[in-house]
């Protein structure tokens, strides 16, 4: 059973990387989606607010 032993701590380093590289693979693109949401969102957001001020100068000037 010693040399089952001998060789754990290169075992657990291969299995943490393992589940490391997993978790990251799943979590990765969940990222990349969330944060394209939000740029879009923002930038939508941004492009109604400048609408409507370039909408309320116009009256201002017609006025």
């Amino acid at each position: 059973m010693d040399f089952i032993f001998k060789n754990g701590s290169v075992v657990c380093k291969v299995l943490f990387t393992l589940i490391i590289i997993f978790i990251l693979i799943r979590i990765i693109p969940l990222l990349v989606t969330v944060g394209i949401a939000a740029f879009v969102l923002f930038k939508v957001g941004g492009y109604f607010k400048s609408k409507k001020r370039n909408k309320s100068r116009k009256k201002m000037w017609i006025i």
